[in-house]
């Protein structure tokens, strides 16, 4: 397995891969133009045949039914605070988080683009991608409205066109 380091966005990829994953929620953070760009250069890497699977907890149908609520972990004297909140408007969930260890705090924010899971077929689609199936779990479970994951499998054409 090859792996490239970079942002996808600009990095210069060779079209030949047999295979693409997007894996732990890496999907949304770009916004809506630049994520449907992100699975059209996914697309274009792959070589006819070539299979990509997007992983995601962040589509409609499994982030809303099951809403995060604040949440703290603590892992070796570090304690980490995530509060969730959702932009109806804009459809992204914002999550601060507030790190502390030994009386020292950061936080982040991040803003992360939450999509149907036909939009996201319609990305795959619009790419030259042939959604072949979604399913809720890694083990290939049924994915039903509130499962916890988004596995979609996704193939390229022979040709490359779209599927529109």
């Amino acid at each position: 397995m090859r792996c490239l380091p970079g942002n996808i966005l600009t990095l210069r990829l060779p079209r030949n891969f047999d295979g693409a994953l997007c894996l732990g929620n890496s999907f949304g953070y770009f916004g809506r133009p630049d994520d449907a760009r992100f699975v059209r250069r996914v697309a274009s890497a792959l070589r006819p045949g070539g299979r990509f699977l997007l992983n995601t907890a962040t589509v409609a149908e499994s982030l809303l039914p099951n809403y995060p609520e604040d949440e703290t972990l603590t892992v070796d004297g570090i304690t980490l605070r995530l509060r969730d909140s959702y932009d109806a408007r804009e459809s992204v969930l914002v999550t601060e988080y507030a790190f502390e260890r030994g009386g020292r705090r950061e936080r982040r924010i991040s803003r992360h683009s939450v999509y149907t899971t036909a939009e996201v077929v319609r990305f795959c689609e619009d790419a030259g991608l042939r959604v072949l199936d979604f399913y809720g779990s890694a083990s290939r479970a049924v994915y039903r409205l509130g499962s916890p994951q988004l596995y979609l499998v996704a193939e390229k054409s022979p040709s490359g066109a779209s599927h529109k």
